[in-house]
């Protein structure tokens, strides 16, 4: 792991599209290490790079960045940053299983209870 970390720390200062961020965040978030996730997380949403429409080498897709961005956020304690980001990709894609699901549970952690159950009954719809 240590020798991946490096190789993506590395392309990641060289990567003006970002890409490399949002692999090393995903590397970070899925080995155990999500305390590290976020602000890679941010970076790659904040790039050009990460847009619906982009297609090729480096093409990072916007509503699973948006999801797994999120997933870090809630879980390191930024619920608020997480629905925003939810929010955001539930308007790209209204149909995403995943981001529906999850603004629907972390506006219920939030407090949000009406609002959840808005987007928990989108849930059962889709």
């Amino acid at each position: 792991m240590e020798g991946a970390v490096d190789a993506f720390t590395q392309c990641a200062s060289l990567d003006a599209d970002r890409a490399c961020d949002a692999a090393l965040a995903r590397l970070f978030h899925h080995n155990g290490l999500i305390q590290d996730a976020p602000p890679r997380y941010l970076r790659a949403v904040a790039a050009a790079s990460s847009s619906m429409s982009c297609r090729g080498e480096g093409c990072v897709l916007r509503v699973p960045l948006l999801n797994d961005a999120a997933i870090a956020l809630e879980a390191t304690g930024n619920t608020q940053a997480a629905v925003a980001l939810l929010r955001e990709a539930v308007q790209l894609d209204p149909l995403n299983e995943q981001s529906v699901g999850n603004l629907a549970l972390y506006l219920r952690d939030l407090g949000e209870v009406a609002e959840s159950l808005k987007w928990g009954r989108r849930g059962v719809d889709i």
